[in-house]
């Protein structure tokens, strides 16, 4: 029943709300998080008052409302960007700028805004953000990518292992790309054919980690949908978050290659991790062989080196997207320096047919100028 789905969730946030209320990063977030699940609530639940609120709103938006129907003659639900469509609302706002923390719709309705684009601009809209200016700027003066290395790209390699003490980057357009090229990597230097993932985790359009377990033993996907390949547990182990015996049946048979996971744990809820869970979780990566991958896609925003640098943790595999670059397409992806070592090897022994998109390690446009002056 997803309208009960949907308060039980809104619910949970604002316990979260109540109970990290002196954490600013709990407050910020789990805040926002509640007020747009109330929104959601109103779409799919039976709640009069949001409802009402609701259609004040949508009433407000008439040129939102053509543009979405004249959309559809060219564009898959009369939007462009796939995440543009999951407001879920009848009619789908449609923006004219967004400048600082505020944008404005085709109908002039001005909005502050709370989500920045599901966080990708985190730090801002427009010229007021320094790596905003810095990326336009760039494209006049240099072009967008000439294909080839850059003074800019080992500046940025060497303040992010300052932010996030791994020696070695390459970088992506998004958090997707950079968690795959990651397993990718993972599987290659182990050999191990398995990756493990938090039950109800997300870690972008990935095969391979859009799983749940809806009960213990069962891997299942989150919809019907026939767009898959493979067998639904091929490739895929799935454990319980904060819950050391469980991810340990996952590893004991040494199938698996990396445990990709968050610091904290988002998209249903915040879930702090309890004491002891990280080390205990490196603990048994290290006992099995197993690498360990951080996310920090949601929660770079915990402190200026991320969460993982906030709680002290450790680990052999880093990945982030959207806020790192500002909103700008990019993203990145560490790893430590034996790990590089025999990657390098690996690409070396297989030849030509290894590099570029065939090594799944990138595109045309990966490293490309004005997303690393972004990032920068």
């Amino acid at each position: 029943n997803r309208a009960a789905y949907l308060e039980l969730r809104c619910r949970a946030n604002m316990e979260y709300l109540k109970k990290h209320k002196e954490n600013p990063f709990y407050s910020r977030f789990s805040g926002c998080l509640a007020s747009l699940t109330a929104c959601a609530l109103a779409i799919h639940g039976d709640h009069p008052e949001a409802e009402k609120y609701l259609q004040l709103w949508q009433d407000k938006m008439p040129t939102s409302k053509a543009m979405q129907e004249k959309g559809r003659k060219n564009m898959l639900w009369g939007i462009f960007g796939s995440y543009q469509k999951d407001w879920e609302t009848p009619v789908l706002p449609f923006a004219k700028s967004c400048m600082g923390g505020k944008l404005t719709d085709v109908d002039g309705n001005e909005y502050i805004d709370l989500q920045f684009g599901d966080t990708p601009s985190m730090f801002g809209h427009g010229p007021e953000n320094p790596a905003i200016k810095a990326a336009a700027e760039s494209l006049l003066t240099t072009g967008i990518d000439p294909m080839m290395g850059t003074e800019d790209q080992a500046e940025t390699a060497a303040e992010l292992e300052r932010h996030f003490k791994l020696p070695v980057w390459m970088h992506a357009l998004t958090a997707s790309d950079s968690n795959r090229y990651l397993l990718s990597i993972a599987r290659t230097v182990t050999g191990r054919p398995n990756i493990a993932i938090p039950n109800f985790t997300y870690h972008g359009t990935i095969d391979e980690t859009q799983k749940m377990m809806p009960e213990p033993g069962v891997i299942s996907r989150y919809h019907e949908m026939p767009q898959y390949y493979g067998e639904v547990d091929h490739g895929t182990k799935v454990f319980v978050w904060n819950d050391l015996e469980s991810l340990e049946d996952c590893l004991k048979d040494g199938s698996v290659a990396v445990v990709m996971m968050e610091p904290i744990m988002s998209n249903f809820g915040w879930a702090w991790p309890e004491e002891g869970w990280h080390e205990g979780v490196r603990a048994l990566t290290k006992k099995y062989g197993t690498l360990l991958c951080y996310d920090e896609t949601h929660t770079l925003g915990h402190a200026w080196n991320g969460s993982v640098g906030a709680q002290g943790l450790e680990y052999d595999m880093w990945s982030c997207g959207k806020a790192i670059s500002s909103g700008i397409p990019g993203a990145v992806f560490g790893m430590t320096r034996e790990i590089a070592d025999e990657l390098e090897d690996w690409q070396h022994e297989a030849g030509f047919f290894a590099g570029a998109g065939l090594g799944f390690l990138g595109n045309a446009l990966t490293g490309n100028t004005m997303s690393t002056v972004a990032l920068r």
